[in-house]
């Protein structure tokens, strides 16, 4: 039997803590998990999103990424915009090429990345836009589909 790897089961953390551990050791901040072909998948806590001549791109399921609600909460945020969301699989190498990187996740919420392996990306105006619409969005101040916020007293 074999456990989906989408799973959220203790045994299935062990890679995203190892590869923490990893990065941590390396000087870095994050990282970013790569699927059984070599592409990009997600960071051990969040989804990530590519900006590439103005359209998000985001792994897709094949490539082992969680479902996340906050990469679909994005993706419905960024099409309000008039920003289009594609899914399909990442070449580790388009990190490099993007012109603009962010994470996005629960504790997260949406995070630019700043440099990859030590080449810098830039913080552009897409991941401010995206990260203005959110904080508007969960913070009441923007309209929302019901069902979305739960006021809390």
């Amino acid at each position: 039997m074999c456990i989906p790897i989408q799973a959220k089961v203790g045994g299935n953390y062990l890679n995203s803590i190892t590869a923490t551990m990893e990065a941590k050791t390396a000087g870095y901040d994050e990282a970013i998990m790569l699927d059984l072909h070599g592409n990009v998948s997600e960071t051990p806590g969040a989804n990530i999103f590519l900006v590439q001549n103005g359209e998000l791109i985001t792994p897709d399921k094949a490539s082992s990424a969680l479902d996340g609600i906050t990469r679909d909460t994005i993706d419905f945020l960024a099409s309000q915009e008039g920003i289009r969301t594609v899914y399909r699989r990442v070449a580790p190498s388009e990190l490099y090429l993007s012109d603009e990187v962010f994470i996005v996740g629960t504790a997260a919420e949406v995070t630019p990345v700043k440099s990859v392996r030590g080449r810098d990306i830039s913080c552009g105006q897409i991941t401010d836009r995206i990260k203005k619409i959110y904080t508007e969005a969960v913070t009441g101040r923007r309209p929302v589909p019901d069902g979305w916020l739960t006021p809390v007293y």
